[in-house]
């Protein structure tokens, strides 16, 4: 698949060619690497040309096609810039063997409901509204399996001069090779091992999250990406403070989303996850207390 520091491309695709409902075709002169193998390294190098094809219609939403790979549709109303380039960003480190079959990835700006058929922790998560960035729907016979992520929260809390850096690339990259997890699952019934459909069962988040902190890891082993986690530590923290400080002035739903923003900044910030259940508890109720 292509890497996104590989890629040079003109001409450069401006608003006004996108919101005249206009089709563009850009020719990308690439060199690509490749990953070969669930744990083992293998690259390539190769000359190639792909035509990226970009289409807007007057309502607003906007299809992303990249013969190869998944197309990228927008209905959200607010995107932030770079967003789209930041997605295929991301879906360049996942291996496309674990991408076949599945037809597109959605940025919204509010998650639909849940269906009947949905696992139960979607429905519980959506009734208690805890924070969901990502869902992935499984294909039917009338339907091909795709990803909703909700993009604005995926965002939130990330400076608009961050916006073209790596920290929206590790952090749409999360939720998006969570997602990318369970379409696995879903096509061949585990994620790197036979033997681990007998432990699925209710731990399949579990092993989706596991499959999203590799993906992170061979991330991170480059320097820039290093840089990236090392801004979204700080982030974590400032964070952190604006929800303490909405605690103590007894806004918990407030500070509820601060820590899960933390949280979400820095999987390992565990006083960040403990405060955040806590605050979701005080939110429901009418009692006061100061953070301590």
């Amino acid at each position: 698949m292509v890497h996104p520091r590989d890629i040079q491309r003109e001409p450069l695709i401006t608003p006004s060619l996108l919101n005249n409902g206009l089709y563009i075709f850009i020719v990308i002169r690439c060199t690509t690497n490749a990953l070969v193998g669930d744990n083992s390294r293998a690259s390539f190098t190769r000359s190639c040309s792909q035509v990226l094809q970009v289409s807007a219609n007057p309502t607003g939403s906007m299809l992303v096609r990249n013969q190869g790979m998944v197309e990228i549709i927008n209905t959200a109303s607010k995107l932030p810039r770079g967003a789209l380039w930041q997605v295929r960003r991301s879906l360049a480190w996942m291996d496309h063997r674990d991408l076949d079959a599945l037809s597109r990835i959605e940025l919204v700006d509010k998650m639909p409901k849940p269906a009947d058929s949905a696992p139960q922790d979607i429905k519980e998560a959506f009734a208690e509204d805890y924070g969901i960035y990502g869902i992935y729907h499984r294909g039917t016979k009338s339907r091909s399996p795709y990803i909703t992520l909700l993009i604005a929260d995926i965002y939130r809390g990330v400076p608009s001069i961050y916006w073209w850096t790596t920290v929206p690339t590790l952090l749409i990259t999360f939720t998006l090779a969570h997602e990318v997890a369970h379409h696995v699952v879903a096509r061949r019934g585990y994620i790197n091992k036979p033997e681990e459909r007998r432990k699925y069962g209710q731990h399949e988040e579990a092993f989706a999250n596991r499959y999203a902190f590799s993906i992170w890891a061979r991330m991170k082993q480059k320097w820039y990406y290093r840089f990236g986690e090392w801004a979204m530590k700080n982030l974590a923290e400032w964070q952190f403070g604006f929800g303490i400080h909405d605690w103590n002035a007894g806004r918990y739903a407030e500070a509820a989303e601060h820590w899960h923003t933390a949280w979400s900044f820095n999987p390992d910030h565990n006083e960040a996850a403990e405060w955040y259940w806590r605050a979701k508890e005080m939110s429901g109720s009418d009692q006061d207390q100061q953070f301590s």
